[in-house]
């Protein structure tokens, strides 16, 4: 899920797109009930339809690593057998031009599982 602009942030609207995404976990530590994994996002590739333009194309920057922890606790409750917290900060490159040309991030976005 995303929201765009396309006058300048007059006016956003939501979109949502399937991407193809590929990530490595790591096991970095086990204490007791807790496990850490190192994670890292590997591919994240999503393209964007906007009628009247070629569309945005949105990747995984293939040069920055983009770096992320995975935390996994035995819960007590068997409603709920797992706690987990997970983040990733992704670099992310974009296009405008269908390809021919990518503009990376100035940061990395960070982001959180939310359980609902």
């Amino acid at each position: 899920m995303f929201e765009y602009s396309v006058n300048g942030g007059q006016i956003w609207q939501e979109g949502r797109v399937p991407s193809q995404v590929a990530v490595r976990a790591t096991t970095c530590w086990i204490f007791g009930g807790l496990r850490g994994y190192s994670t890292e996002m590997l591919r994240l590739d999503a393209q964007i339809p906007i009628p009247g333009t070629p569309g945005i194309l949105l990747r995984e920057s293939p040069t920055d690593h983009s770096m992320g922890m995975t935390t996994i606790m035995d819960s007590p409750s068997l409603s709920l057998p797992y706690i987990e917290n997970s983040f990733f900060d992704i670099n992310t490159e974009i296009s405008l031009d269908g390809g021919a040309t990518w503009l990376p991030s100035s940061e990395p976005t960070h982001v959180e599982l939310q359980p609902q």
